[in-house]
């Protein structure tokens, strides 16, 4: 099963949808990957895309998918994207709800300025949580990371 939150940022502030994996054309894409895991599912369908950029980039990077880390890919080849980013979820299973909305700020802080942003969540075997909840929690930890209290703000 695979996952997809799309993250649209607007003028009163941004928009959250669960849709059916597809590779956007524009804007910036952010994937998911376990500690120790090959990319696979849509991960695998955008690396094809590129031609090959994303594994490239990640073993140039020893990139391993740890809790914490990710690894940006700027402006892919075979593709009119801005920038890749591969967020790491840690070990299979030790990725709980707090560890998946860690996950999901991170993402935020990586494709904050981008107009455009999805976040594709491919299916996690051996975690205490199922896909879909994944999901939910990334997108939760976008939200969180993006909220911003301006009612006392000036101009």
């Amino acid at each position: 099963m695979t996952m997809g939150s799309m993250i649209e940022k607007g003028l009163p502030g941004m928009k959250t949808s669960f849709a059916k994996i597809a590779i956007p054309g524009q804007g910036a894409v952010v994937i998911t990957m376990v500690e120790g895991a090959k990319l696979a599912g849509a991960a695998q369908a955008l690396d094809r895309k590129t031609k090959g950029s994303v594994s490239r980039a990640i073993a140039a990077a020893s990139f391993t998918g740890k809790a914490d880390k990710s690894l940006a890919i700027v402006a892919p080849a075979g593709t009119k994207l801005k920038k890749i980013v591969v967020v790491g979820l840690g070990p299979a299973a030790k990725i709980d709800a707090a560890r998946a909305e860690k996950a999901g700020a991170q993402a935020y802080d990586q494709v904050a300025r981008e107009e455009l942003a999805a976040i594709m969540v491919d299916a996690v075997s051996g975690a205490p949580l199922g896909t879909a909840s994944i999901a939910a929690h990334i997108a939760h930890g976008v939200a969180l990371k993006a909220y911003r209290f301006d009612k006392y703000r000036t101009k």
